[in-house]
C-alpha cells in the first residue's frame, strides 16, 4: 500500500503525510496484529526499514539512481540536467515557474540526490545503493 505510487506523492504536505502515516498505522496493525496502545514506530523500522517519510525520500533516490544508470526509461532521463563539470555528480534542479514546483518528482528527487554523499552516489551496484541510502536517511533524521 505505502510503496504503490510512492514516486507519484513523493513529497506530501504535512497533512497529507499524516494521513499516509496513519494509514501505515492501521494496515501494520491489522497484518501484524499489534495492539493499539502499543507503540507502532518500532514496527515501521521493521516493515519499511524507516520512517514513513525517510522510506519515500530513500525510495525517490533509489529510483533516481536506477534511471541514472539504467537510462531507462529514455523519456524520463532525458529530462535530467547535468552539470558542465564532471567532477560534480549533483544534477541541475529544472526550473519551474509554479507555486508547488518543489513538490513534483524531479525536483523533489533531484534535491534530495544532492544532499547524498558523493561517494553514496558513486554506487554502482543497486542493493549496496539502498542499503546506504536507507543509512544515511536513517542517520540524518
Amino acid at each position: 500500500m505505502i510503496n504503490y505510487a510512492e514516486i507519484v506523492y513523493s513529497k506530501l504536505d504535512s497533512a497529507s503525510l499524516t494521513k499516509l502515516q496513519v494509514a501505515f498505522n492501521y494496515a501494520a496493525r491489522y497484518a501484524y496484529n499489534i495492539r493499539f496502545d502499543e507503540s507502532i514506530s518500532r514496527w515501521s523500522e521493521k516493515i519499511l526499514g524507516a520512517t514513513v517519510k525517510q522510506h519515500l525520500c530513500a525510495r525517490n533516490c533509489i529510483f533516481l539512481h536506477k534511471l541514472l544508470f539504467s537510462k531507462k526509461p529514455s523519456y524520463l532521463y532525458g529530462k535530467l540536467c547535468f552539470p558542465s563539470s564532471d567532477r560534480s555528480r549533483n544534477l541541475l534542479i529544472p526550473h519551474c515557474n509554479y507555486l508547488n514546483s518543489e513538490r513534483l518528482f524531479f525536483v523533489n528527487a533531484i534535491r534530495l540526490w544532492n544532499v547524498l554523499p558523493t561517494d553514496i552516489q558513486a554506487v554502482y551496484e543497486r542493493g549496496l545503493f539502498k542499503k546506504r541510502v536507507y543509512e544515511f536517511f536513517l542517520k540524518l533524521n
